[in-house]
């Protein structure tokens, strides 16, 4: 992780969390890996829990099962456009800029990639 990056997550966490940053950044090197282990403990659980929620588990079948057929849809859009605007380039006679690709981005900001 980069220092931009670091600078970011340290002001977000001093933030969004002032209480766990008074109770962590003075502790020493030991009892800090020990926090350390016991808050990645408590993340695991949580991920088990989350992941062993029944409800949770069926809702997202439920909207995996009720979003197919718009998937389905939009990812035939995205290659029938992608086609027709080759099509368009190729009538037109046109051709690509000098790099290995284009991009085009739909008002939804979904972006295709159309390549030479």
């Amino acid at each position: 992780m980069d220092d931009t990056k670091n600078g970011k997550l340290i002001s977000k966490v001093k933030k969004d969390y002032p209480e766990f940053v008074d109770s962590v950044e003075h502790l020493q090197l030991k009892e800090l890996e020990k926090t350390f282990s016991i808050y990645s403990q408590h993340r695991e659980e949580t991920l088990q829990a989350k992941e062993n929620y029944k409800e949770l588990n069926e809702l997202k079948e439920k909207v995996k099962e009720l979003s197919g057929p718009f998937n389905d849809t939009l990812k035939a859009l995205k290659a029938k456009l992608a086609y027709m605007y080759l099509l368009i380039q190729e009538q037109k006679e046109l051709k690509l800029p000098d790099c290995e690709s284009v991009t085009l981005e739909e008002s939804n900001g979904t972006k295709t990639t159309v390549k030479k």
